[in-house]
């Protein structure tokens, strides 16, 4: 920043700022100016310099456009054009343009007049969606309109009686009115999380003119008698000074930047209360009204739901801790005949208990960043923001529902004790994790032996039989007090019926979607392969054409290639990960350690069996941890996350075409698109955004060869091939295949028992041709099909950079 010579007008001036010290001899005194806020006249000097505080735009942005996304969403049945849309739209536009015009700074006006203009565009978009009439629920006038043109069809009448009028117009009136209650709710929570996101914003504007005027000036604002010493830099001494103070704080007692931190991440997920919910929503509330209701020993019995109990034990006491205040919120929540019930009441509660849950998470990354062993602490502080607003996490938790923030939580508490050598405490949180999720289960290992190398044997050799001793006390303990109420409740038997729930072998090698594996690449090689021999006219099993490879749930079989058994994924996971615990056996340092786990965590997604999409997060978490370690760990957690997280994508699957017409569906371009289609691409564009460049600066890329920039150019090719696959999804494949119901004749039309190919016969080649003509009309799961592909071929080079990495380094 240049130098700013005092002015008369600017009030007192100051000294020149003192030399350097080089060193020798006794420090120069520092001349300190009297301390100076937002009033004072050199704060609003330098407020001159900042630049558009886009920052602050683009957060409100944000907030304003998720609210008005889910007032839309929530009301469009029933509103008028002149309705609350565009009262919201000036009264929040006032009031942005009142705390903008405080500051009296040109620049920010500037930016209220950007933060208008945006308010206006999503107002009118609005406007007009809400005023055209929809498929199933109009507008309120062409409500009105269609009741009393009904019933005067009905009755073969030209005068419509006042009475039946009267009443349409109340029916109609009592959904407006409650259309604007959502519609205030909605607004309200928005416009305080903008404001405070706004406040947020301005306080760090403030803070940084304030450290930019002390550097002018040669003043320590925070500390003004800073102990030097010979040859240490006093900002290093500085630096240092924070991060211990920093560490040294109790675990509630929470700085400014982490309060923040998890109100914006607060107010974020309460706007995402309305959005789509799966149905593990549903399940989780039978979990609720299951251990609620039922005697304990009937936990794993029952079957009233086709959603039965299939976690381990520790998470269904957790779902029974939940339910006694479910029932005072609303017994109707934990009735175990109420299957499917969406009520207010149930909705509310379940989103409010997975964020009041994610705390644990939260705790867990504030704990490792204030003990991040790395040089600056700041950075370990964005990686644990990162991960806190993490775009997987809100799709998965916060959308489509699921408790998984809490789970990594305990992991990464886990993982913390790990680094900090109380390695009991990290035994018994990995053992506490297990009994939660089962799906762990595929980092054992690596505890294993971490634990078993680095504790129980000494530097020497020795090997300690009592420390192993102590480790199993422990886990066994856990376990007892896991499974130990079920086993004093029904025998042993319970036991067998536990694990039969946890680990269903009798499902499919694919889920109904596929996750981004190895699995999906050799799925989608067979399905190609089956069409190309089926429009040559050889014969397929109707077993293969009609197995879960096609996008239902089921077996898996194959129609040409081999097919895959649980013995054969079980094989090929146990031996990548073999392979990387003969490395961490020979070196056993918290390094190696958390590598291990992470490719532990991916070689299980990728050759498991049976492995949601969902599971990615298993791997993303603990691999952000390792994402400045170095260039080699940048590039992979770049293209594993941004992989990941577009494969998460099909999970939010509310169609916007169930609420519109075919022709304002054409009309608007918006026949293919998805309700949540911009909040995922919004977040997943505005976290990359904000993190990813803040985690690339720190890390250190040494000079390429050849082979190196072709391969970086070649990963940066595949990361903007995102976006051309985001719009054949959206778009393209709808103009392309626009028939989707076909698909379902497809095994009817191709005709091909197990029993003729076995006889060698050939299906009929009419037959094959017509069944070809419909699976090209169809293509039903194509754009899933390119998903999974395309993001497991991320995946697998992300796993195999890493595993070049982990055993060459």
């Amino acid at each position: 920043m240049p130098r700013i010579p005092p002015s008369k007008e600017d009030g007192p001036s100051f000294p020149r700022p003192p030399p350097r010290w080089n060193g020798h001899g006794p420090a120069p005194p520092i001349q300190t100016p009297p301390p100076f806020g937002p009033n004072d006249v050199r704060h609003r000097r330098f407020c001159c310099f900042i630049p558009v505080r886009w920052g602050t735009v683009i957060m409100s942005l944000v907030t304003s456009t998720f609210a008005y996304m889910y007032a839309l969403q929530s009301i469009n049945r029933l509103m008028s054009p002149d309705g609350p849309v565009g009262w919201m739209t000036w009264v929040d536009t006032a009031s942005t343009v009142l705390w903008f015009l405080r500051r009296r700074d040109a620049k920010t006006v500037l930016g209220a007049v950007w933060h208008i203009w945006v308010h206006a565009i999503v107002g009118i978009y609005g406007i007009i969606l809400l005023a055209l009439p929809l498929s199933k629920e109009r507008s309120v006038l062409v409500c009105v309109e269609t009741a009393l043109l009904k019933w005067q069809s009905q009755h073969s009448s030209d005068t419509i009686p006042a009475e039946m009028a009267s009443k349409a117009g109340e029916a109609c009136a009592k959904a407006v009115q409650s259309g604007l209650i959502i519609l205030a709710v909605i607004w309200a929570v928005g416009l305080l999380v903008e404001l405070y996101l706004v406040l947020i914003v301005s306080h760090y504007i403030d803070e940084l003119v304030d450290r930019e005027a002390a550097q002018l000036y040669g003043v320590d604002i925070e500390n003004p008698n800073p102990p030097y010493r010979f040859g240490a830099a006093p900002e290093v001494q500085q630096e240092k000074a924070r991060a211990g103070a920093w560490a040294a704080r109790r675990w509630w007692q929470l700085d400014r930047a982490e309060r923040d931190l998890v109100a914006v991440s607060t107010g974020a997920k309460l706007l995402l209360f309305p959005a789509y919910r799966s149905t593990d929503f549903e399940v989780h509330r039978n979990w609720l009204a299951v251990t609620h209701s039922l005697p304990l020993s009937r936990w794993y019995y029952d079957t009233t739901s086709e959603w039965t109990l299939d976690y381990p034990p520790f998470f269904a006491f957790f779902e029974r801790f939940l339910s006694s205040f479910a029932y005072i919120v609303d017994p109707d929540i934990v009735r175990l005949d109420n299957l499917g019930y969406t009520g207010g009441a149930v909705v509310a509660f379940q989103r409010t208990t997975v964020i009041l849950s994610e705390l644990v998470l939260a705790f867990a990354l504030f704990r490792w960043a204030r003990t991040s062993q790395k040089p600056d602490y700041p950075t370990a502080a964005v990686i644990a923001g990162s991960v806190l607003l993490h775009p997987g996490l809100l799709i998965v938790d916060h959308i489509h529902f699921q408790y998984n923030g809490f789970l990594l939580g305990i992991l990464l508490c886990s993982l913390t004790a790990a680094r900090d050598n109380n390695l009991y405490a990290c035994a018994a949180l990995f053992a506490t994790l297990l009994n939660f999720k089962h799906i762990f289960v595929y980092l054992a290992l690596p505890y294993f032996v971490f634990l078993l190398r680095g504790h129980c044997y000494l530097p020497g050799g020795k090997f300690q039989i009592d420390r192993v001793v102590e480790l199993g006390l422990i886990v066994a303990s856990i376990c007892t007090v896991s499974f130990g109420p079920f086993v004093g409740a029904g025998g042993f038997s319970q036991l067998r019926q536990i694990f039969s729930r946890l680990f269903p072998f009798q499902r499919g090698l694919n889920h109904a979607y596929w996750a981004g594996n190895v699995w999906a690449i050799v799925s989608a090689v067979d399905r190609v392969l089956v069409k190309y021999l089926v429009a040559r006219g050889w014969p397929i099993s109707t077993e293969a054409l009609t197995s879960s490879s096609r996008g239902l749930i089921g077996s898996t079989t194959f129609g040409v290639l081999p097919n895959v058994t649980p013995r054969h994924t079980f094989a090929l996971t146990f031996g990548f990960t073999s392979i990387f615990l003969v490395r961490l056996w020979f070196d056993p340092s918290y390094k190696r350690f958390l590598n291990s786990v992470v490719l532990a965590a991916m070689t299980s997604f990728l050759w498991g069996w049976h492995v949601h999409e969902k599971a990615v997060l298993l791997f993303l978490v603990p691999l952000s941890l390792t994402a400045t370690d170095d260039d080699n760990h940048y590039r992979a957690f770049l293209i594993a996350t941004i992989a990941g997280i577009y494969g998460l994508f099909p999970l939010l699957i509310k169609p916007a075409g169930a609420i519109l017409s075919p022709s304002l569906r054409a009309n608007l371009f918006m026949f293919s698109s998805r309700t949540e289609t911009l909040i995922k691409i919004l977040v997943t564009l505005l976290w990359s955004a904000f993190v990813l460049p803040q985690l690339r600066k720190v890390v250190y890329r040494p000079l390429p060869s050849l082979f190196a920039m072709l391969v970086d150019k070649a990963e940066t090719l595949y990361l903007y091939g995102f976006v051309f696959l985001q719009l054949y999804t959206t778009f393209l494949h709808s103009f392309l295949f626009p028939s989707s119901s076909a698909a379902s004749s497809i095994p009817g039309v191709i005709i091909c028992s197990a029993s003729a190919v076995a006889n060698g016969t050939c299906v009929d080649p009419a037959v094959a041709q017509q069944a070809t003509a419909v699976s090209e009309a169809s293509m039903e799961f194509l754009p899933l099909m390119l998903t999974s592909v395309y993001c497991a071929v991320g995946i697998v080079w992300s796993w195999l950079r890493l595993s070049w990495g982990f055993l060459t380094s």
